[in-house]
């Protein structure tokens, strides 16, 4: 079953995954990263809770580094596990509280650590997260202006 799901989740990002192995420099992470995305969803659980979660964590902290967008891959899969699940509802309600919080946590130490060491002064302003507040509308716009801008300069220069 776990196959069928992942069978049917690679066709419907074909043509995004095809897409975005015509990049020159952003292939190997995206593919490594979506290999870690289903790693994550479709392991089996250990023995061990503790193992278990650190293997997760050092799965999801491994697909952070190298592609971050591909997280969206992980609750996807998720997402058709969980709706495809003939478990009963309390051991389903538990495993996806237990893959939340792990995806929060990494997501934390990811920010707190490697985010802050690796950004520089200067990509600072580039990688500041949009603000869910009453300006979300004006700051979109003006990273789609900016980045108009940055694409007419690289386009004519």
């Amino acid at each position: 079953m776990e196959f069928f799901l992942f069978q049917i989740d690679i066709l419907i990002r074909l043509f995004y995954l095809l897409q975005n192995l015509s990049f020159k420099y952003d292939c190997l992470p995206m593919v490594i990263s979506m290999g870690l995305a289903c790693f994550y969803v479709f392991k089996d659980k250990n023995t061990s809770d503790s193992i278990d979660y650190i293997l997760r964590f050092l799965t999801l902290f491994a697909l952070f580094c190298f592609y971050q967008s591909a997280v969206t891959l992980v609750l996807g899969l998720l997402t058709i596990k969980i709706l495809m699940n003939e478990k009963p509802f309390s051991l389903i309600l538990k495993d996806v509280a237990f893959k939340t919080f792990n995806i929060l946590l990494t997501f934390l130490v990811y920010k707190i650590y490697v985010v802050k060491i690796l950004i520089t002064k200067d990509f600072a302003q580039s990688a500041k997260i949009i603000s869910l507040n009453s300006y979300v509308i004006i700051h979109l716009m003006l990273n789609i202006k900016k980045y108009i801008f940055f694409f007419l300069v690289a386009l004519f220069y």
